[in-house]
C-alpha cells in the first residue's frame, strides 16, 4: 500500500515570538496526520522547555508516557498530560533549534486517538553540553475527530522567532 503526503499548513513564528501555535479546520479527508517542528523557546534557564499539544481546544482526557535520555541520565515518566517532548531554550547557546516529529494515525476515528512523537535538542552553552532525546506517546480519550491541533509553552514562555511547524495529511492508496 502506497502513502501520499500533502502539506496542509505551515506556521512560522514571527518577530516577538508567540505563546500558541494553532491549526484549525484540519480537513477530514486523510488517513493520518504528521507534524514536523523546528522549535526554540525564547526564554528559560533549564536548557529546555516542554511544549504541550492539544486537540480541538480540549485540555483534558489525555494519558501520556515517555522514555528519554540526556547526555548523562536515562529515564521515563507518565501522567495525565498532553506533554509533547522537549525544545531548547535561550540558555542552550545562540540559534539552537530542536526538532520534533509527531504522528497521529486514524485521526477521524470515533474512538480514542493515539499519537507518538520523537524530539531531540542539544545544548551548546559553555556551562553544560547536554542533549535530550525523547520518545513518547499519548492517547486522547475522546470520540471526536481531530479538527484542530494546538501547541503552547507553559509558565509564560514563548516559541522563538523562526520556530516552524508544518502539518501533513497522509492518505493510504490501495
Amino acid at each position: 500500500m502506497a502513502y501520499t503526503y500533502s502539506k496542509i499548513a505551515t506556521y512560522t513564528v514571527g518577530s516577538g515570538g508567540t505563546t500558541d501555535i494553532n491549526f484549525n479546520s484540519i480537513p477530514q479527508t486523510y488517513t493520518d496526520l504528521k507534524i514536523v517542528m523546528s522549535a526554540r523557546a525564547s526564554a528559560g534557564t533549564n536548557y529546555y522547555q516542554y511544549p504541550y499539544m492539544y486537540f480541538n481546544n480540549n485540555y483534558s482526557g489525555y494519558t501520556w508516557k515517555d522514555v528519554y535520555a540526556t547526555s548523562s541520565t536515562p529515564g521515563s515518566q507518565n501522567a495525565s498530560l498532553y506533554y509533547a517532548g522537549y525544545i531548547p531554550d535561550t540558555s542552550t547557546g545562540a540559534n539552537i533549534f530542536g526538532s520534533a516529529e509527531y504522528y497521529i494515525p486514524n485521526y477521524t476515528s470515533i474512538y480514542s486517538k493515539s499519537m507518538s512523537y520523537e524530539t531531540v535538542t542539544e545544548n551548546n552553552s559553555s556551562t553544560n553540553g547536554q542533549w535530550i532525546l525523547d520518545f513518547g506517546c499519548y492517547v486522547w480519550n475522546n470520540s471526536s475527530a481531530i479538527s484542530a491541533i494546538g501547541f503552547y509553552l507553559p509558565a509564560g514562555r514563548t516559541f522563538a522567532q523562526y520556530t516552524t511547524v508544518s502539518i501533513y495529511g497522509i492518505k493510504a492508496e490501495v
